[in-house]
């Protein structure tokens, strides 16, 4: 009776030992299949004088994310003459760009088969000059005097935009563990300018808007750290 007793005492502790083991070596596994860090690039912002590059953390948990990012804005001066095409639809006024910007998103993962499909929530805040023709005073020397001449002349807004925005979106592997990442969603904006100066508020995409926005975008990237 003895014997029979030791045995099934052994029986459960080796069977104990054995899921341990399994819960263990399952939990290592998810933790090496799931990467730590991405990052990203947004290839179209290049269109409009911008480059985007997000860093993103794995927290707590493979569905908990955040985010930090910065783009930096640059477009050359151009003469009063020349046209410059941009994606999002800016007008034709704009000589000249420079910039950055800064933003910090949470990002949730939706469970279950939806996983891919994620929302976010995000702050940003941007500082902007703009070139653009626009007639205004200028200085000139003749014979030693000092004149103002009013005329068409190179102008430069400067733009502070702070924002909040919500999105939605859909992270997919392309090859390895390269991912393929394309999101949109709405948000509020509040820009601060020179009022004496273009506003540049014609749309709900321009520089210069105050209120309700939508964005969203395509980034490509490479995740790591397993």
């Amino acid at each position: 009776m003895k014997k029979i007793l030791s045995g099934i005492m052994l029986l459960i502790l080796s069977s104990s030992i054995t899921n341990r083991l399994q819960a263990q070596n399952i939990s290592i596994s998810q933790e090496g299949i799931t990467p730590k860090y991405t990052l990203a690039v947004q290839p179209f912002v290049l269109s409009n004088g911008g480059l985007r590059l997000d860093f993103e953390r794995q927290l707590h948990h493979p569905h908990h994310w955040l985010q930090l990012g910065i783009t930096g804005y640059h477009l050359p001066e151009i003469s009063a003459e020349e046209d410059r095409v941009h994606f999002a639809g800016y007008d034709n006024e704009i000589k000249g760009l420079k910039g950055v910007g800064i933003h910090g998103s949470y990002k949730l993962f939706l469970p279950s088969t939806w996983e891919s499909f994620y929302t976010m929530g995000n702050l940003s805040y941007t500082f902007q000059q703009v070139k653009y023709m626009d007639t205004g005073y200028h200085s000139f020397i003749d014979d030693g005097m000092k004149y103002y001449e009013y005329s068409t002349i190179m102008q430069s807004q400067k733009f502070n935009r702070m924002g909040i925005n919500a999105f939605i979106g859909f992270q997919s592997p392309l090859i390895k563990n390269i991912f393929l990442d394309f999101y949109a969603g709405i948000g509020y904006a509040v820009s601060l300018y020179d009022k004496n100066k273009k506003h540049f508020d014609t749309s709900i995409l321009d520089y210069g808007h105050n209120g309700i926005t939508i964005g969203g975008g395509v980034r490509i990237g490479v995740a790591f750290g397993k």
